[in-house]
């Protein structure tokens, strides 16, 4: 702890003691959790908290880890940080593979390190899902480009090409595994309207402008599929709506109807929209505290929790999608206090958990992303000839032999 006094010096010389009004600063308190979160196969979320800073700020906190207790990896963050939870995504592991990890902390005075806590990574998969990103919204002045993204930090692995649409929302078809995207309020040729983009070429394919039965054209900033293959999205009135990807063909006539599912009374400007697995549905607003989960039969709110953010930023969030272990990432933009980064967003916690040390330039205008989530591989099934029958032959003797 920190050692506190007061001196007073005396006309005689001598010293008095007084109340505690100055503290020698000491090495901060750190604690490892034995909790972690499997976001894939070789990626892991790790947590701990510095419980006291020891008097003076703490300029470096994170995560050692490896096979053993001697450890071999880091993964730190920098700054000015209070005594407070934090977190660090790892990648690059080893499937179904133990790892030992601690956390520590780091301040003027020194280091100081948690207990050693052990975890397992996820089991290996046969197919691994494949995150999707467009920087659709032109904000950035240059022409859309289609990405592959890297889940452990939100780095683009892969420009696929041009979509020449500015899109604002991505999602699969579950089934039919056709990617689809809306545009926004803002694309100059086709706005307020759903596409269906390949996702090898990025070539985009306009189907129809998105309009209620009243024939108003209305803007959907994210859209995601429901099991069943329905697509919903929550517009800027501030309804949840399906829409009816059958009802549009691309010609120049077409609108893809979009029907009112009900009006949770929410703003639906520039924000996230997702399913998970079990068709529980999370809508995310723009630099807003609480988030929502939805009743997709109703669109009546079922919950509205608040963040729990240790970084104190507001969550400019823009998209959002599940991958197939039901982790929920989103996409943040660099609004206000907001870093523009890959968020993982812990619904049973109410934690957002940064994917990057900061802003990640790779994520500035990432304005929808999503999931492709690949067919299980079917079972390889292999056959055993049957050992063939011995044959008898009878003797004169009466005796039988095998051949």
């Amino acid at each position: 702890g920190n050692a506190c006094f007061a001196t007073t010096a005396t006309n005689n010389g001598t010293v008095s003691g007084g109340p505690p009004t100055v503290c020698s600063a000491s090495i901060p308190a750190v604690t490892t959790s034995s909790t972690t979160l499997a976001v894939n196969p070789t990626t892991s979320v790790l947590f701990g908290e510095v419980e006291a800073t020891g008097g003076t700020s703490v300029t470096e906190r994170g995560f050692e880890y490896g096979l053993t207790d001697s450890y071999g990896s880091s993964k730190s963050s920098s700054g000015t940080f209070n005594a407070e939870t934090f977190n660090a995504v790892v990648g690059s592991l080893t499937c179904d593979t133990t790892y030992h990890f601690r956390a520590f902390a780091t301040n003027s005075e020194g280091t100081d390190y948690g207990d050693d806590e052990t975890f397992t990574s996820d089991a290996c998969a046969g197919n691994s899902s494949t995150l999707y990103g467009v920087d659709g919204s032109g904000s950035n002045g240059d022409d859309p480009n289609l990405y592959t993204l890297d889940p452990a930090s939100g780095d683009i692995l892969t420009t696929i090409g041009p979509t020449g649409y500015y899109i604002t929302g991505l999602a699969f078809h579950p089934t039919s595994e056709i990617l689809y995207g809306v545009t926004g309020g803002a694309d100059p040729t086709h706005s307020k309207s759903l596409l269906t983009i390949n996702k090898t070429s990025a070539v985009s394919t306009w189907l129809g402008t998105i309009k209620d039965s009243g024939n108003t054209a209305r803007v959907m900033p994210d859209i995601s599929f429901r099991s069943n293959g329905g697509l919903y999205g929550l517009s800027n009135d501030g309804k949840l709506y399906t829409i009816d990807v059958t009802s549009c063909n691309g010609t120049s006539d077409t609108n893809c109807l979009a029907t009112v599912v009900g009006n949770p009374g929410i703003s639906g400007s520039g924000n996230g929209l997702a399913f998970n697995s079990v068709d529980e549905l999370f809508f995310f607003g723009d630099e807003d505290e609480t988030y929502y989960q939805l009743n997709p039969d109703t669109g009546l709110e079922i919950t509205n929790p608040n963040f729990l953010n240790p970084s104190g930023e507001l969550p400019a969030i823009n998209a959002a999608t599940f991958n197939d272990n039901d982790v929920l990432f989103a996409s943040r933009m660099n609004i206000g206090d907001s870093p523009s980064d890959l968020i993982i967003i812990d619904t049973d916690t109410d934690t957002i958990i940064s994917t990057s040390d900061g802003d990640n330039p790779d994520m500035l205008y990432m304005d929808a992303i999503a999931f492709y989530l690949p067919p299980p591989t079917p079972p390889t099934i292999t056959t055993t000839p049957a050992s063939p029958h011995p044959q008898t032959t009878a003797t004169p003797n009466g005796t039988i032999t095998d051949t």
